[in-house]
């Protein structure tokens, strides 16, 4: 699998587990889940993770007890709830172009709301979380309020909402 990428919701945040973390070890939850999308399948050692997040051995240990405490990560470092990763996210410079592509189609203007001239994104109607794809049918304009307020609702149950 090359480049995979998982998305990080706004309730990471509040998620009472991590609320509990301080702010650096916060940092080194989300650095051992950027290394669990790389390779899931790998069980780490210690020494690869204070490697990995440039900490000592004894900073790793101690972070290890702290994750796992908390119920983030399981042995072999592996988390604790599986990350939703997408192998098949185009790279930046084609997804820079299927967006640019998408906004011309749509004309500039946010889909949702009908503004213009605001700060654009390119909304996947079917959320990929959902089911949804890449392809130019499922792909929308929306402006940065429309597409963070409806995330990864279909756009009957953020209307509704």
């Amino acid at each position: 699998m090359s480049n995979p990428w998982f998305r990080m919701y706004a309730e990471f945040a509040h998620d009472p587990k991590v609320q509990m973390l301080s702010e650096s070890m916060q940092r080194r939850y989300i650095m051992i889940m950027c290394m669990r999308c790389s390779n899931a399948d790998v069980i780490y050692y210690t020494e690869d993770v204070a490697w990995h997040l440039r900490i000592s051995l004894e900073d790793a240990e101690d972070t290890r007890q702290i994750l796992t405490t908390a119920g983030l990560i399981e042995a072999g470092w592996r988390l604790a709830t599986p990350l939703e990763i997408d192998p098949v996210r185009p790279p930046s410079h084609v997804w820079r172009a299927i967006r640019d592509r998408i906004f011309a189609r749509d004309d500039y203007t946010c889909q949702y709301c009908g503004e213009r001239g605001k700060k654009l994104e390119c909304d996947h109607v079917v959320a990929v979380a959902k089911g949804g794809s890449h392809d130019d049918q499922n792909l929308t304009t929306a402006c940065i309020a429309c597409n963070r307020s409806k995330r990864d609702k279909s756009v009957e149950e953020w209307r509704a909402a």
